[in-house]
């Protein structure tokens, strides 16, 4: 279908809705022109022309043909819907440029105005020849232009001061320090060196101290929280840097440290008020420290050496109490 022409017509085949057989009634036609709104044909108010068979058609006024996709949807009385869309095109034998419709004459004309155009252009670079060969002088500059230029960025070159190779070899020396050997000090060196010997400077073995913890069936992390009134028993597990299971039974003897962030009182349970396991240690927090909205750090250490092993911090929440 072209777009924007009168004097065209579309057509579908229609079918019963009971029976499937073909529709011969009256059908309309509604229109939705590039997914817009749909509207009832607007010639002979959307009225078909039965041509035989079921097949009706419609002739479209021009407007209904403005789009770039028509649809058009028959409708009839015990008919099911029939839609059939369209995309439009230009007729290849005319058209518009900045809206107003081309012949094949105007368009002739145009070509041989770009023509013109063209061999002007071939003309001029016809004079600067390949890689520049018809310049004589650069951008029309004179010599003795060019001198100018050249003395400007000499005194701008003066006036900048920049840091001769002595400078820079001076200053990156004393950045590097006056040691520094490209054999064993580069980043490449000292990372081939090892992990090890970068933390410690000296190659030997580093202990990993446990750093997470939770507390079971409580919540997540190192924070513990117990409810106010009455002692609380809490389980703590944890791994270590290396996601192993910390086994309190091989740690030697433990102290939990519990510290009243507010007040600064401290609290310390010793090892054999624990109950420990490979997997997990018990202990009771007494009701004394569960005191509605208190907060504390605490940190199970080993005794000898004093040797964290794991902390966090403690919450008391207020728990409904009777009258």
């Amino acid at each position: 279908m072209q777009k924007n022409v009168s004097g065209q017509a579309i057509g579908a085949q229609v079918i019963t809705a009971a029976d499937g057989t073909a529709f011969t009634g009256s059908v309309t036609v509604s229109v939705t022109g590039d997914a817009g709104t749909q509207a009832t044909g607007s010639v002979g108010a959307g009225a078909c022309t039965h041509e035989g068979n079921g097949y009706h058609t419609y002739a479209p006024a021009q407007a209904e043909t403005n789009y770039d996709l028509v649809a058009f949807t028959f409708t009839g009385t015990g008919a099911i819907p029939s839609t059939v869309q369209v995309y439009t095109r230009f007729d290849a034998n005319t058209i518009e440029v900045s809206g107003t419709s081309q012949t094949a004459g105007d368009i002739a004309s145009l070509v041989t105005t770009v023509d013109g155009i063209v061999d002007s252009i071939l003309v001029d670079t016809a004079e600067i020849g390949p890689a520049g060969a018809g310049l004589t002088d650069l951008g029309g500059f004179s010599t003795a232009a060019k001198a100018e230029i050249n003395a400007e960025v000499d005194t701008a070159l003066t006036d900048y001061d920049g840091p001769t190779d002595t400078e820079m070899v001076a200053a990156f020396t004393e950045i590097k320090g006056a040691t520094w050997s490209s054999s064993t000090d580069t980043l490449e060196a000292i990372r081939d060196r090892g992990d090890v010997a970068w933390i410690t400077g000296s190659g030997s073995s580093v202990v990993v101290t446990p750093v997470t913890g939770a507390a079971a069936n409580i919540g997540n992390g190192t924070e513990l929280r117990t409810k106010s009134g009455g002692d609380h028993v809490v389980t703590i597990s944890g791994t270590d840097a290396n996601d192993a299971v910390i086994d309190f039974t091989a740690l030697g003897t433990l102290t939990f440290i519990l510290e009243q962030e507010q007040t600064g009182d401290v609290l310390v349970i010793a090892d054999g008020s624990m109950t420990k396991s490979s997997t997990n240690v018990q202990l009771t927090i007494p009701a004394a420290q569960n005191v509605a909205y208190s907060s504390y750090i605490w940190a199970i250490r080993q005794v000898t050496g004093s040797v964290f092993v794991i902390g966090g911090t403690l919450i008391v929440e207020k728990a409904a109490e009777a009258d």
